[in-house]
C-alpha cells in the first residue's frame, strides 16, 4: 500500500513525476488485477492483449466503455477479481439507485484515506486526523497512517447524527447538502463547536451559495466533493474554488456521444477507470453524469489533478417537461432556488411536476424563515418558466423519503 504522505507528495509536486505514477499503477492494475478479473482478462484474450500493451493510463482507451445497465447485465463473480476468496469479500455497498437499479458492489480502498490526507492538510489541518462520512450502515475503517474513517449509518435521526460527530471528534465531515441542511436548522451556530477542518458537501446538486451558507454555521471550509459508491472520492474543491480529479483514486476521460474524447471547455459524459479498488475494479465506467475539462488548468493551489468544470447529474427523469413536450433540467431550478438568500430559506424542499402545467414547490421552513427571501425566490423561479407552467407553493411539516439519497425532485407521472 501507498502511504498517504507519498501520494500527498505527488498531487502537490512534480507534475511529471505524478503522471508518471499513475502510469505505472494503472500497468500494474491491469498486470495483477484486471487480469484476474474474468470479464476483463476474457476481453483482452479476445482482443490478444496483454499486460504490456497497457504500459501508460491513455492506453486504457483499449478497453470498451461500460455503463450501469452493461454491468447489471453480468454475473457477479465476473467483475470480481478472482484472487480474492468471495467468503472474505467486506460487506457490499449499494449505490442509491437513483439513476436506476442499485448496485451492488465490493471495494478495496487503497488510496482512500489519501484523498482526506490532500483535503486536511491543504486546508491548514494537522496529522493524524479523523473523517466522518455517511454510509449504508454504522462502522469504522481500520486506521491507516495513524488516521481513521467512521461511518455513521445514513438512517441515523440529525440528533443521533449530531452526537456522533460530538463522539468521534472528526477534523473532516463528508456528507450530502440535505443532511447538513438538517443539521444546520436544528444545531445552528453549535455546530462551530465541532472545530471541522473541512465540511466537504458531496453532491454534485449543491451550489457554492448553498455551501456557503453552511459554512457560517460550520466555521469552516466547505467545499465541493464529487463521489460516488462506484468510485469513492473523485473530484474535490481546492483553496482556490477550482475542482480536481484525485487521479490516482479515479482516472477521468471525457468523451461525447460517438465514445471520441471532448475538447477542453466542451461538455461531455464522465468516464471512470478506478485505480484503487482490486476487487471489482470499474474500468472506463459511464456514471450517468456530464462535465468538462476546464479550458484554463492552471490554479494556484499547486495541484496536479486535471480541472473541470460544470459537473452535474443528467438524468432524463430529472427534467421539468413543458407543454409543448421539450424538457429542462432540475439543475436549473436547483441554482434559482438556493441563490442569495434562498439557502436559508428550507430545512426541506422538494419541486414535484404534478401535470405539465403545473408545479408544486414542498416546503418545510427552517428556523431562518423570511417570507421576502421565499417571495424573492418564486419570482426567479417563475421567470424561469415563462408562463409556460403554474408554480404554487405548499407548506408541510416533513418531507418522507423513500431511499437513502434525498430526492429534490420528483417527475411527472412519478409517485414519491
Amino acid at each position: 500500500m501507498i502511504e498517504s504522505r507519498r501520494l500527498y507528495e505527488l498531487f502537490t509536486g512534480d507534475p511529471s513525476e505524478y503522471r508518471r505514477f499513475i502510469d505505472q499503477i494503472f500497468h500494474e492494475r491491469v498486470e495483477s488485477v484486471l487480469t484476474r478479473v474474468p470479464f476483463f482478462r476474457d476481453y483482452m484474450n479476445a482482443k490478444e492483449l496483454t499486460p504490456s500493451d497497457f504500459m501508460t493510463i491513455d492506453t486504457v482507451r483499449k478497453f470498451p466503455i461500460l455503463d450501469r445497465r452493461f454491468i447489471q447485465g453480468q454475473e457477479m463473480a465476473s467483475l470480481i477479481n478472482s484472487s480474492v476468496d468471495m467468503a472474505q469479500l467486506p460487506p457490499p455497498s449499494h449505490t442509491s439507485g437513483s439513476s436506476g437499479k442499485p448496485l451492488e458492489l465490493h471495494a478495496s480502498r487503497d488510496f482512500y484515506i489519501a484523498s482526506f490526507y490532500i483535503m486536511q492538510l491543504s486546508y491548514g489541518g494537522s496529522l493524524p486526523f479523523v473523517v466522518a462520512c455517511l454510509s449504508d450502515r454504522d462502522y469504522t475503517l481500520p486506521a491507516v497512517d495513524g488516521c481513521q474513517v467512521h461511518f455513521i449509518s445514513r438512517k441515523s435521526p440529525v440528533d443521533r447524527l449530531y452526537a456522533r460527530l460530538v463522539e468521534i471528534k472528526p477534523q473532516i465531515v463528508m456528507m450530502r447538502p440535505d443532511r447538513w441542511r438538517l443539521l444546520v436548522d436544528e444545531f445552528g451556530a453549535d455546530l462551530a463547536r465541532l472545530r471541522l477542518t473541512v465540511a466537504g458537501v458531496s453532491s454534485a446538486m449543491s451550489t457554492a451559495s448553498e455551501r456557503a451558507y453552511f459554512g457560517t454555521f460550520l466555521g469552516c471550509p466547505t467545499p465541493n466533493m464529487y463521489g460516488a459508491t462506484e468510485l469513492g472520492g473523485a473530484i474535490f474543491e481546492c483553496p482556490f474554488g477550482r475542482e480536481h480529479v484525485v487521479s490516482h483514486n479515479n482516472y477521468l476521460e471525457i468523451v461525447q456521444d460517438d465514445g471520441s474524447d471532448s475538447r477542453p471547455g466542451e461538455t461531455g459524459h464522465l468516464v471512470w477507470t478506478s485505480l484503487d479498488n482490486t476487487i471489482m475494479p470499474f474500468v472506463r465506467y459511464k456514471i450517468g453524469d456530464v462535465g468538462a475539462f476546464a479550458r484554463e488548468q492552471a490554479c494556484n493551489c499547486g495541484w496536479n489533478g486535471p480541472v473541470v468544470e460544470g459537473v452535474r447529474a443528467t438524468r432524463p427523469k430529472e427534467a421539468v417537461v413543458l407543454p409543448n413536450g421539450l424538457k429542462m433540467s432540475f439543475y436549473h431550478f436547483n441554482v434559482e432556488i438556493l441563490k442569495n438568500e434562498g439557502s436559508s430559506l428550507f430545512r426541506q424542499y422538494q419541486l414535484i411536476q404534478e401535470r405539465t402545467d403545473l408545479l408544486r414547490l414542498l416546503v418545510v421552513k427552517s428556523a431562518f424563515f423570511k417570507e421576502r427571501g421565499m417571495e424573492d425566490m418564486l419570482i426567479r423561479l417563475r421567470e424561469l418558466l415563462l408562463g409556460e407552467i403554474a408554480l404554487e407553493v405548499t407548506y408541510v411539516e416533513h418531507i418522507e423519503q423513500a431511499g437513502n439519497k434525498f430526492q429534490f425532485f420528483v417527475p411527472l407521472n412519478v409517485k414519491n
